[in-house]
C-alpha cells in the first residue's frame, strides 16, 4: 500500500494569491489500516449512522483541527462523478485517465470558470472494503490528509462507485472567490 502524488490546479487572480493545491492519488489494496490517530477516532462512531459517511467523517474530522466545515456542492459531486467515469472509462487509476486535463470534470460539471481566484483538489481512493477503511488511508498520508485538512477549501464533493478495482471514492475539494 503506498500514496502516488498527482498534481494541482488553481488560479492566482485577486487576493486569494498563489495557493497551491495538493492533488494525490490513493491507490492502496491489502493489509489492513494502521490504528487511528488518537485526535480523529471518535470520527468513525460518531458518523455510524450516517448514509453519507464520507462526507461525514470530512466534516467532524475538520471541526476538530477547528477549520472551516465544507460545503457539500452538487456541482462538485458531478465533477466527481464525471471523474469516476472517466477512471472506469480508461481503466486507468489516475487524475488523468485518457490523458484529460486534470481539471476537466470541474469545468464539466460548471464549477470552473470562475471569474475570481479559484483552488480545486482531489483525493481518489479505491479497494477498500468500507468508507472508513478509505478514509483512515487517506489520513495516514500527508499528501492526502494535506487535501482533507486544507484550510483554504470551503466546497466539497464526493462519488462512490464500483469499479473493476472494488469500490472507487473520487474526493473534490474547492474554493471560490
Amino acid at each position: 500500500r503506498r500514496p502516488r502524488s498527482g498534481s494541482s490546479s488553481g488560479s492566482s487572480l485577486g487576493a486569494f494569491g498563489a495557493v497551491a493545491g495538493i492533488v494525490c492519488v490513493l491507490a492502496l489494496a491489502g493489509a489492513d489500516p494502521a490504528p487511528a490517530h488518537p485526535w480523529y477516532a471518535s470520527v468513525r462512531a460518531t458518523c455510524s449512522d450516517s448514509a453519507a459517511r464520507m462526507r461525514c467523517y470530512h466534516v467532524r474530522t475538520r471541526r476538530r483541527a477547528d477549520l472551516s466545515v465544507l460545503r457539500r456542492l452538487p456541482k462538485l459531486r458531478r465533477a466527481a462523478e464525471l471523474k469516476g467515469a472517466r477512471i472506469i472509462s480508461c481503466r486507468e487509476h489516475s487524475h488523468y485517465p485518457c490523458r484529460d486535463a486534470f481539471a476537466r470534470p470541474f469545468y464539466q460539471a460548471g464549477y470552473l470558470p470562475w471569474n475570481g481566484s479559484w483552488l480545486v483538489g482531489e483525493n481518489l481512493a479505491w479497494s477498500w472494503r468500507t468508507s472508513w477503511e478509505a478514509f483512515h488511508a487517506l489520513m495516514h498520508s500527508p499528501a492526502h490528509r494535506a487535501n482533507i485538512l486544507h484550510p483554504a477549501f470551503r466546497d466539497f464533493g464526493v462519488r462512490q462507485r464500483s469499479s473493476p478495482w472494488g469500490q472507487l471514492w473520487v474526493i473534490h475539494y474547492g474554493r471560490r472567490r
